[in-house]
């Protein structure tokens, strides 16, 4: 969602990011070294994977602080992972179709589910028999149908 690019007590560049999806907003403090092997990939509107440590301070919200970051695009090659859609509200039959149509399209091994919200209650389906291999455009055609922070990734342990 938000970049910012600040320097450090040593002046080295390094970054705050807010990201945002559907479970809420979170601060990420890319420090120096890590700003440094990730620099190309930090880009508004990016997709990408954070992996570090929480860090949780009193009267602080918890902030991640990052030790690895990758773009979304090629990391299902090494990886196991889940995507899940999350639908909000009573929708039509036409946007599950253009939902299937979308994943239909991009074939692969990563496992889908959708989680629809409806009356205050949480559905969940998991798509057994459908898997995709997701690319940047498949995540804005699911992103132009749901919203960007309805769509997720997980990885599999």
């Amino acid at each position: 969602q938000a970049l910012r690019i600040n320097y450090d007590k040593v002046n080295r560049q390094m970054a705050f990011i807010t990201l945002e999806d559907f479970f809420g907003v979170v601060d990420v403090i890319v420090f120096a070294d890590v700003f440094e092997r990730s620099r190309r990939l930090l880009r508004p509107d990016s997709m990408l994977i954070f992996k570090g440590k929480v860090s949780t301070r009193e009267q602080e919200k918890p902030k991640l602080i990052a030790d690895e970051v990758e773009a979304l695009e090629g990391i299902f090659d090494r990886q196991s992972a889940s995507m899940e859609i999350f639908i909000n509200g009573d929708r039509s039959a036409d946007l599950f179709e253009k939902i299937k149509q979308i994943l239909d399209r991009n074939r692969g091994r990563v496992t889908v589910s959708i989680s629809l919200i409806s009356r205050g209650q949480l559905f969940q389906l998991e798509l057994q028999k459908l898997r995709v291999l997701p690319t940047t455009e498949m995540v804005d055609q699911l992103s132009a149908l749901v919203g960007r922070e309805n769509v997720a990734f997980r990885e599999k342990t």
